[in-house]
C-alpha cells in the first residue's frame, strides 16, 4: 500500500527521530542563522558508478533500500514544498544527492511536472546513460546540468567510476545538442594519478565550447572524513587516500577555520530522499543512524527549522573536526599546481538597492594563461526588475583582458549584444575591447535592465607585466606574516590550557586510587556470595532428582494416552464410514433436485414453444368464446381434457380406475400439480419439496456430523460481531433475522442490535423479549440513521471481524462457518459471498453469482453487497460508515476499505438471503431518489480521494445506474497499430472512420502490410504514406498476428498502444479518450470495447469468457442494448480477456510482459496476452460505452470455416492451456455456479 504521512516503514527502525535527538535547550544555531537557499531532491537513489570514495559506489550502504521516486509521489512532495513556503525560483533546486537522476526510467514525467509548475532545476550525472524519452522541450527551466569525470582516459575510469569512457564522451556530445545553451558544465575531479590528463581535457572541451572546470574530490563518507581530519583513521586506509587525493593543503587551511560553529549544509540546505524523507544534510549517507529526521508530509516548517537549529548529536563532532570547512573549501579552491585551470568570476545584480554580496552569481572560467580564451555564463532567472549589472572578472588580482562579446538574453526569449565600447570600467581602456586594470578589484558595469534570463561573456586573458604583480604579492606576504604572529599567540594560549589539564589529570589519579580501594571491598562481598551460590547448587540437584521421578510418571501417562488414541482412531474410522454414507445420500438428493429443476425448465421452455402458443391461441380465441365458463358444453370439454391427461400419464388402466372412483362418488386427487416448488429440509433433517419457484432452487446445506472437530482443528477461531441497525422492523422478520444467527453451525459470535429510536411499540417490545447471552441490544434516544446506528453497534463490538446484516434479512446456517474457513485459508481483510433474495411469498429467488474481486466493477455497481465481513482493525482505520452517504453507506465503506488493503476474498456460495420489501432498494434501486444521488456521490468522492479525474455519468439504457468516465491525463500520443493484407477498401473504411469520427487527434497510425499484392491496395498504402501521422511498414512474411503487432509496437512512439483490426470502423466519437482514461489507470492492463456486427444491432464482442469449451464471446449475437447478467453488457466490468480486434494497453505495461507471444501466430494471442497481464497483477476491462462495427475476419476469413482451420484452432487451444494450466476451465470473473458454457451467464438447466 501507498505510504503517506509518516517516515518510510523501511526507515522507522533504522534511524532515530530527529525531534528527540537533542534536549530542547541544546541548540547549535539561532533561528536567524537558518536560511534555506538550496534544496536537493533525490529522485533517484540509484547510481551505476562504483566510485572508490563514495559510500554508494563503494558499497558502504549496501543493503539499504534505494529506488526511483514514482512521479506521483514527487508531485505530492513538490506541492508540499510549495505549501511550506520553502521552494520558489529564488531557491536553488537540484534533483540529485547520492544517485544519478538520468537513470530514472520516468524522468520525462518528473520533468513534465516541473515544467507545469514553471520550476527551475539542476541535474548532475556521470554521463553513462541518457534516457530515450528526454527531449529539449522538457529542459526549458534547466539551470545547469553537470557531468562529473574522474579523468580523461579509460585508465582513470577503471580506477574510479568503472564506466565506459568513450560512451561518456558520446553522451556529452548528445547532451550539448539537447540542453539549452550554456547550461552544460563538465567538472573533472583532479586526482594525483590524472594530472597529466587535465590539460588535454581542457583543450578538448574548450574546442567544443563546453564549460570546463577542475574540482577537488574529497572523502564523501562522513566517518572516513572525520577519521582522517582527527587522525584516527586506519593507517593503511590513510596511506591509500593520500596516494590518490590532494590533501597536503587541507590541514594548513583548517588552521584558518573560525572557532564559531558553522555548517552551510545544516544552515542553508534542505535535502529530501527518494522516499520523501527530510534528511539531516547532504553529507550523511544511508549508512548513518541520523540519516533522516522525518517525513516531508509529517514535519511542519517550524519543526524543520527547529531541527536545523538543534542539529543532530553528530553535528558538533562534524563541525569540530572541520568536515564542512574541508568540503566547502575543496569546492572553491585548488592547490597551487591546479589553479591555472579555474578562475572564479562574479556578476553583481542591482535590483534597486545597489550592488551587494547578497545579490551575486558566480561562474567558473578556464585558465588565465596568456591568450587563453574564457567563457562566463551567469543565470539570472532568480532576479526580477534588474536595474543594472556589474561584472568582476577576478577578485584580489590584477588582470589584463580582451572582451569579444557580451550577450544578454531576456526572459521573453529576446537577446541583444552589448558592444565592449559601451562598458564602463575602473581600469585603463587600451582599445574598444581591451582593458588593463591596476587594481585587485576590477569591474565592468554592463548597461542592461529589466527581466533578464542570462548573460554570457566571451573573451581572452592577455599578457601582463610581472612587475605589476610584485606590489600585490608583497602585500600578501605582509598579511601572511600577520597571520603567523596570530598563530604564535594562539599556541601560547594553548600551552596555558595544557598546564591546566595536567592539574586536572593529577586530581583524577587520586580519585582512581580511592576507587581501587572500593573495588577491594566489593571483592570480599563477591566471595561471600560464592558460598551462597554453592548452597543453592545443592538444592538444585535435589530438585533435579524430583523431576526425574515426575518424568517416570509422565511416561506412564503417555502409554495410557497412546492406548486412548488408538481407540479414538478406530471411532474416527467408523465416523468416516457414516460420513461417506451421508455424502452419498446428499448426492442422491442433489441429483433429484437437479432433475426437478430440469423438468421445471423443460415445462417453461414448452410454454415458449410455437405449438404451445398455437394451442393457447386456439384456447383463448375459440374455446373461451364458443364454450363459456359454467356451461354444460364447457364442463364436458374440461372433463375431456382431464381424461386425455390421465390417458397420457397413467394409461387406459389409470383412466378406468379414476372413472370408477368418480362413479363411486370418491374425489380423485389433482391430476397434475402445477404449483411451483423448491427443496428445503424439514424438522427431521430430511429434504422435501415446498411451494416455491421453478426458476431457482436454494438447497440448504447439511451440517457435517464432525462439525465440532472441524472447528476445533482450526488454527485460528475468529470471533464474529454481527451488527444490525433496527428501525420499525416487523417482529416476525426481526425474529427470523435473529433466528438465522442462533442456527449458525459456528459458535463464536455475538449479535449487536441497535434500535434507532423506532416509533413502533411492536419493534421495541420484540427487542425487549430477547434473552440470549450472545445478543446485545442498545437503544438510541434519537434517530441517527442507518450509518449512525451501525457505527454504534460497531463501537460496542468485541469481535475480530464485523459482519453487516440488515434487520429484515437472514444469514444461511453455514455462513459464519464458511467465513471462518476462508479466514484460516486466506487471512483476508474483507470477505464477500454470493447471495439470493426472499420474495413476499417467502420463496428464494434471484441468485447473484458474483465474480472474484473486480476493482472497476466496484466503481460501476455495488456488486459485492451481501454478505460483507470486515476485519475490525481495518474498519476502525477507515472510520466506519458515513451518514452523508446513507442509502449507499456500505458501498462508500467498501470503496474506502479497498483503498487500504488488497487482501480481499470471495466465497462463491450463497451465504445471505436478501429480503425483497416493496419500496426498498432490494426491489428497485430507483425506489428512493436519495439512494441514486448517494450512488453517484460515493464514486465522485472516491475519484477525488484517489486523485483521479473523471465524470460519473448516468446510464442511458437503465434508470438509476451510472458509469465512470475517466479523463485522459495530459495529451498522450496514442499509437494505433493496424495489420492488413490486400482488401484496401476495408482498410480505407477503417482509417477514414478514425479520422472522421475521433474527437481526440493526438494519435499516429502504424499500418503493418503483411505482403499485399492487390494493386489497388498497394496504391492506397503508397498514398497514405504521405500523411504526417501515418506510417506503413511492409512485412511480407507468413501471417503471424503476434509478430506483426510486436513490430508495430517496437516502432510506435506513443505512450499508449491500440491494436486494431482493419475490418473495424469507429462509432463512438470519444472512443480514444474513454479507453485511454482507463488504460492510464495504474492497475489496468488491457482495455477492450464493444464490437457490433454490421448494422450495429447485434453483439460480436462484449468481453471474452474462459469457459469449459474454451474462450468464448459473451452475449454473442444478442441485442446491443440488453442489460445482460447484472448489467454486464452495459456497464464497465473487469473481464479476464478482451479481444485483440480492439485492444488498448499502455506501452510500458505491454513491454513489461514481453508483448504478444509469437508462438500464437493466429488464434488465442490476445487471450495469452490478457492471461499474462492478469498474472502480473493487472486487471483487464471492457469499456461498454465505446462501440465499433466489426466486419469479422474479412481479411483472413473465419477460423471455424473449414476442417483444417478447426483442427488448428484445437491445437492452439491445447497449447494455450499447456502454457497457462491455472486458467484451464477457470475464469475468476465468471462464477462456478453458472453454466460451464453459459455465454449469456445462464444457470444450470
Amino acid at each position: 500500500m501507498e505510504w503517506v504521512g509518516k517516515m518510510s516503514p523501511i526507515y522507522e527502525e533504522q534511524y532515530l527521530p530527529a525531534k528527540d535527538a537533542l534536549p530542547d535547550k541544546a541548540t547549535l544555531f539561532s533561528r536567524s542563522d537558518i536560511d534555506i537557499n538550496t534544496i536537493y531532491y533525490e529522485i533517484s537513489g540509484i547510481c551505476n558508478a562504483k566510485c572508490t570514495y563514495c559510500p554508494t559506489g563503494s558499497g558502504v550502504t549496501k543493503g539499504r533500500p534505494a529506488r526511483f521516486i514514482p512521479p506521483e509521489e514527487f508531485s505530492r512532495g513538490l506541492d508540499r514544498l510549495y505549501e511550506l513556503g520553502l521552494l520558489n525560483n529564488d531557491v536553488f533546486f537540484g534533483l540529485f544527492n547520492w544517485g544519478d537522476p538520468l537513470l530514472h526510467p520516468q524522468l520525462d514525467e518528473i520533468l513534465h511536472i516541473l515544467k507545469e509548475a514553471d520550476q527551475s532545476f539542476a541535474l548532475s550525472t556521470n554521463g553513462s546513460s541518457i534516457p530515450k524519452n528526454l527531449n529539449s522541450s522538457l529542459l526549458d527551466n534547466l539551470s545547469y546540468i553537470r557531468l562529473s569525470l574522474p579523468g580523461f582516459s579509460q585508465k582513470s575510469y577503471d580506477k574510479i567510476h568503472r564506466l565506459d569512457f568513450e560512451k561518456v564522451l558520446q553522451n556529452i556530445g548528445i547532451l550539448n545538442e539537447l540542453v539549452p545553451p550554456n547550461t552544460l558544465e563538465v567538472l573533472l575531479y583532479a586526482y594525483k594519478f590524472n594530472i597529466e590528463e587535465i590539460s588535454r581535457a581542457s583543450e578538448y572541451f574548450n574546442d567544443k565550447n563546453i564549460q570546463f572546470r577542475v574540482g577537488m574530490p574529497h572523502l564523501m563518507d562522513y566517518e572516513d572524513a572525520v577519521g582522517y581530519l582527527t587522525e584516527t583513521i586506519d593507517p593503511v586506509k590513510k596511506q591509500g587516500i593520500e596516494d590518490d587525493l590532494f590533501t597536503d593543503h587541507i590541514k594548513s587551511l583548517l588552521m584558518y577555520k573560525e572557532d564559531k560553529k558553522s555548517c552551510p549544509y545544516l544552515q542553508n540546505q534542505l535535502v529530501i530522499d527518494e522516499y520523501n524523507n527530510v534528511l539531516t544534510c547532504c553529507v550523511l549517507s544511508k549508512n548513518s543512524e541520523y540519516y533522516t529526521v522525518g517525513s516531508l508530509f509529517e514535519l511542519t516548517k517550524d519543526e524543520i527549522f527547529d531541527v536545523k537549529t538543534r542539529g543532530q548529536p553528530i553535528c558538533s563532532r562534524c563541525m569540530s573536526a572541520g568536515v564542512p570547512y574541508w568540503y566547502e573549501f575543496n569546492c572553491r579552491h585548488l592547490p597551487q599546481e591546479l589553479q591555472a585551470f579555474n578562475t572564479q568570476t562574479y556578476c553583481y545584480i542591482d535590483t534597486g538597492y545597489g550592488f551587494s554580496e547578497k545579490q551575486k552569481v558566480s561562474s567558473n572560467v578556464n585558465s588565465r594563461a596568456s591568450r587563453a580564451p574564457f567563457h562566463a555564463f551567469f543565470d539570472l532567472r532568480g532576479f526580477n526588475n534588474i536595474k543594472s549589472l556589474r561584472w568582476d572578472p577576478v577578485e584580489g588580482r590584477l588582470c589584463h583582458i580582451s572582451i569579444d562579446k557580451i550577450r544578454v538574453e531576456m526572459k521573453n526569449g529576446d537577446a541583444r549584444l552589448v558592444e565592449p565600447e559601451n562598458l564602463a570600467a575602473n581600469g585603463e581602456r587600451i582599445s574598444d575591447s581591451e582593458f588593463r586594470f591596476n587594481t585587485t578589484d576590477p569591474w565592468f558595469v554592463i548597461p542592461a535592465e529589466g527581466q533578464i534570463n542570462n548573460v554570457a561573456i566571451t573573451g581572452s586573458w592577455l599578457v601582463k607585466d610581472v612587475d605589476e604583480t610584485i606590489p600585490h604579492l608583497n602585500q600578501e606576504i605582509v598579511q601572511s606574516n600577520m597571520k603567523i604572529q596570530s598563530l604564535q599567540q594562539t599556541i601560547t594560549d594553548h600551552d596555558a590550557q595544557v598546564a591546566l589539564l595536567d592539574e586536572q589529570v593529577e586530581q583524577l589519579t587520586e580519585e582512581t586510587q580511592s576507587l581501587q580501594g572500593t573495588v577491594s571491598e566489593r571483592d570480599s562481598q563477591v566471595a561471600l556470595l560464592d558460598g551462597q551460590v554453592e548452597q543453592l547448587t545443592g538444592e538444585a540437584q535435589s530438585l533435579q532428582r524430583a523431576i526425574s521421578e515426575r518424568d517416570a510418571q509422565v511416561a506412564l501417562l503417555d502409554e495410557q494416552i497412546e492406548q486412548l488414541t488408538e481407540e479414538t482412531q478406530s471411532l474416527q474410522g467408523t465416523v468416516s464410514e457414516r460420513d461417506a454414507q451421508v455424502a452419498s445420500l446428499d448426492e442422491q438428493t442433489r441429483q433429484q433436485a437437479i432433475q426437478l429443476m430440469q423438468l421445471s425448465n423443460e415445462l417453461a421452455c414448452m410454454k415458449q414453444s410455437v405449438v404451445w402458443r398455437l394451442l393457447m391461441k386456439f384456447h383463448n380465441g375459440f374455446v373461451e368464446r364458443a364454450l363459456p365458463q359454467n356451461t354444460r358444453r364447457r364442463r364436458l370439454y374440461d372433463l375431456g381434457l382431464v381424461g386425455l391427461r390421465v390417458l397420457i400419464h397413467e394409461g387406459p388402466r389409470g383412466l378406468r380406475i379414476r372413472g370408477e372412483k368418480k362413479l363411486r362418488g370418491e374425489s380423485p386427487s389433482r391430476l397434475l400439480q402445477s404449483s411451483k416448488s423448491s427443496i428445503a429440509m424439514d424438522k427431521n433433517n430430511k429434504y422435501q419439496l415446498i411451494p416455491g419457484t421453478t426458476d431457482y432452487v436454494y438447497i440448504p446445506p447439511r451440517c457435517p456430523n464432525n462439525i465440532n472437530s472441524i472447528i476445533e482443528s482450526m488454527a485460528y477461531k475468529p470471533h464474529f460481531s454481527i451488527v444490525v441497525p433496527v428501525y420499525n422492523t416487523p417482529p416476525d422478520l426481526l425474529n427470523k433475522a435473529v433466528r438465522s444467527l442462533q442456527l449458525q453451525w459456528y459458535p463464536h459470535w455475538e449479535l449487536i442490535l441497535v434500535d434507532d429510536a423506532s416509533p413502533s411499540k411492536e419493534t421495541r417490545h420484540c427487542l425487549s423479549k430477547i434473552n440470549d447471552p450472545n445478543i446485545k441490544v442498545f437503544t438510541h434516544p434519537q434517530n441517527k440513521g442507518i450509518s449512525g446506528a451501525t457505527n454504534t453497534a460497531i463501537s460496542h463490538s468485541t469481535g475480530d471481524y464485523v459482519v453487516l446484516l440488515d434487520h429484515d434479512d437472514e444469514l444461511t446456517e453455514d455462513c459464519l462457518f464458511e467465513l471462518a474457513l476462508c479466514i484460516n485459508r486466506d487471512n483476508p481483510d474483507y470477505i464477500y459471498s454470493d447471495e439470493d433474495k426472499i420474495n413476499e411469498k417467502e420463496y428464494f429467488t434471484e441468485p447473484h453469482y458474483k465474480p472474484d474481486w473486480s476493482p472497476d466493477t466496484m466503481m460501476s455497481t455495488m456488486y459485492v453487497c451481501h454478505v460483507s465481513c470486515i476485519k475490525k482493525s481495518i474498519l476502525e482505520a477507515v472510520g466506519g460508515l458515513r451518514s452523508d452517504y446513507d442509502g449507499c453507506q456500505d458501498w462508500d465503506l467498501i470503496l474506502r476499505i479497498v483503498e487500504k488493503t488488497d487482501k480481499i476474498s470471495h466465497i462463491p456460495k450463497v451465504l445471505y438471503h436478501w429480503r425483497i420489501i416493496p419500496g426498498s432498494i432490494s426491489a428497485d434501486i430507483g425506489a428512493k431518489s436519495y439512494v441514486l444521488d448517494a450512488s453517484r456521490r460515493v464514486r465522485e468522492d472516491a475519484l477525488k480521494r484517489r486523485g483521479l479525474s473523471g465524470t460519473v455519468e448516468p446510464l442511458e439504457q437503465v434508470n438509476g445506474y451510472f458509469r465512470v468516465n475517466y479523463h485522459l491525463v495530459g495529451e498522450p500520443l496514442i499509437s494505433i497499430i493496424i495489420p492488413t493484407r490486400d482488401h484496401g477498401d476495408v482498410l480505407r473504411r477503417c482509417i477514414e472512420s478514425i479520422f472522421k469520427k475521433s474527437t481526440y487527434m493526438n494519435f499516429e497510425l502504424i499500418v503493418l502490410d503483411n505482403g499485399s499484392v492487390d494493386a489497388a491496395t498497394l496504391g492506397y498504402l503508397e498514398k497514405i504514406k504521405a500523411e504526417p501521422n501515418i506510417s506503413v511498414i511492409r512485412h511480407a512474411e507468413p501471417f503471424n498476428y503476434s509478430e506483426l503487432n510486436n513490430i508495430g509496437a517496437d516502432s510506435a512512439e506513443g505512450e499508449i498502444l491500440l491494436f486494431l483490426n482493419d475490418d473495424t470502423e469507429v462509432v463512438t466519437p470519444d472512443w480514444l479518450e474513454r479507453m485511454g482514461g482507463y488504460a492510464q489507470l495504474g492497475h489496468i492492463g488491457a482495455v477492450g470495447a464493444k464490437l457490433l456486427y454490421p448494422g450495429g444491432q447485434k453483439i460480436q464482442h462484449a468481453g471474452v469468457l474462459n469457459l469449459q469449451d474454451g474462450p468464448g464471446h459473451a452475449f454473442l449475437n444478442q441485442k446491443a442494448d440488453i442489460p445482460g447478467y447484472y448489467l454486464r453488457n452495459l456497464i464497465e466490468y473487469n473481464w479476464l480477456v478482451v479481444t485483440g480486434a480492439c485492444l488498448m494497453v499502455e506501452r510500458k505495461k505491454f513491454q513489461s510482459i514481453g508483448g504478444f507471444d509469437v508462438n500464437f501466430p493466429i488464434a488465442y494471442n490476445d487471450v495469452d496476452l490478457c492471461f499474462r497481464l492478469r498474472d502480473v497483477g493487472f486487471y483487464n476491462l471492457v469499456c461498454q460505452s465505446v462501440r465499433l462495427i466489426h466486419h469479422e475476419s474479412l481479411t483472413r476469413g473465419m477460423d471455424h470455416a473449414d476442417h483444417d482451420k478447426k483442427e488448428r484452432l484445437k491445437q492452439d487451444m491445447r497449447r494455450l492451456y499447456q502454457k497457462h494450466p491455472f486458467y484451464y476451465q477457470y475464469d475468476p470473473f465468471y462464477s462456478i455456479n453458472l453454466h460451464p458454457n453459459g455465454i449469456n451467464f445462464e444457470t444450470f438447466r
